[in-house]
């Protein structure tokens, strides 16, 4: 069977990162593919979209505040309002452009409040998430998350229990033993992959829990013995420990993508 499984690599390869929305190859070394669609980032949280056009390879990323929340109840802090790159806010996943076009990410937050007495006797606001408390929040692993443990469970990457997790927890750290099952080159680079993982120990005849995703990582991601190395010292198959944040989730197919990842040897 492993033979067999081995065979099949490369071809599994090439549909597990088409399906789950690895833009097209760019024609010049200098040009990076829109990781998603412009509707796509609508909502998202502003953080991990900045994440996702880094690791798709461009280079200059601005954010601008649209300080319009009153409770935060409907919309939430930090959430995208609109995403245009060099000024085309109707972008399709995969269409190109220059790494060096601006690309401009305008969230929604709160108007700060200039009232002195509010900031030296008052509590914060209840309504008002702090990026600090998101910062500090407890690394979500399965031993300590009935809700993740679950969702790494399940065998179905289409399951309602993936996608509620990964919805609740987007922007959250992560941390469990899984394996590679797909890595290859993005786009022309020669030292950045895409790599998908899957959890528990790697078998040829099965695999279970949500299928993760990550894009364009280089040696800031992979770690042998402490040091930066390249990802291919880890191929599919290789059993690591990951720990990562939840970028978002795509529902077809359906992934969920990571983010600052961190992965070594097991």
């Amino acid at each position: 069977m492993k033979k067999v499984f081995s065979a099949l690599l490369p071809i599994l390869m090439v549909l597990s990162f088409a399906g789950c929305g690895t833009s097209e190859a760019a024609s010049d070394v200098n040009d990076v593919g829109a990781p998603e669609s412009a509707s796509y980032f609508k909502k998202k949280n502003y953080k991990t979209v900045v994440d996702r056009f880094k690791n798709a390879g461009f280079t200059n990323i601005t954010t601008e505040k649209d300080e319009d929340l009153i409770t935060g109840w409907i919309t939430k802090d930090g959430s995208v309002e609109s995403v245009a790159i060099g000024g085309v806010d109707d972008f399709e996943s995969g269409d190109t452009f220059g790494k060096d076009t601006e690309v401009v990410v305008i969230y929604h937050t709160f108007m700060p409040t200039n009232d002195s007495s509010d900031e030296t006797t008052g509590p914060s606001s209840p309504e008002t998430p702090t990026e600090t408390a998101t910062e500090n929040a407890e690394v979500l692993t399965p031993k300590n998350n009935a809700e993740f443990d679950a969702a790494l469970k399940q065998s179905d990457p289409y399951s309602s229990v993936i996608k509620a997790f990964a919805e609740k927890y987007e922007g959250r750290v992560i941390e469990f033993d899984g394996f590679v099952g797909a890595s290859m080159l993005h786009g022309n680079y020669k030292t950045r992959y895409d790599v998908l993982i899957n959890a528990g120990d790697f078998d040829p005849d099965k695999s279970q829990g949500p299928d993760f995703r990550l894009t364009s990582i280089g040696s800031e991601s992979v770690y042998i013995n402490g040091a930066g190395s390249d990802p291919s010292v880890f191929p599919a198959g290789s059993n690591i420990h990951v720990k990562a944040t939840i970028s978002d989730y795509k529902d077809d197919p359906a992934c969920i993508f990571l983010v600052q990842a961190h992965l070594t040897e097991r």
